[in-house]
């Protein structure tokens, strides 16, 4: 029986010296590791949209437009900025029935972001 309850303690021990050290080492980054990974990270080229553009042509000329980034993120802070206004004073349950600057305004939006989307759309060279 002793010699069962030595070997019961040894598997024990052993099992708390690989529990204290595997503590030990999920407690402090492996520096060497964590530079390799960080290494990786910054060794990836960042993804951009614009690689798969075609090279010519219209569509890609205006999508990678500087002006047209900024015209397009002009227009949905104010459509942000108009959703609250059309939330506070239009009482109207559909468009329809609506005044009409919510009229033109909300129809504004579909035309612009239709526009957006055809001209991204029709910038890559895959469709599918």
């Amino acid at each position: 029986m002793s010699n069962v309850r030595q070997t019961f303690r040894r598997r024990a021990s052993v099992t708390a010296k690989a529990e204290k050290e595997a503590t030990v080492k999920s407690t402090f980054v492996d520096a060497a590791a964590m530079k390799e990974k960080v290494r990786e990270k910054l060794s990836k080229p960042k993804y951009n949209v614009m690689d798969f553009y075609h090279e010519e042509g219209c569509c890609q000329n205006i999508a990678r437009s500087p002006f047209f980034d900024k015209a397009t993120l002009s227009v949905i802070a104010f459509n942000a900025l108009w959703i609250a206004i059309d939330t506070d004073m239009n009482d109207s349950p559909i468009l329809l029935e609506a005044k009409p600057p919510f009229i033109i305004a909300e129809n504004f939006f579909c035309l612009y972001f239709s526009f957006e989307w055809l001209v991204r759309f029709g910038s890559f060279r895959k469709k599918v």
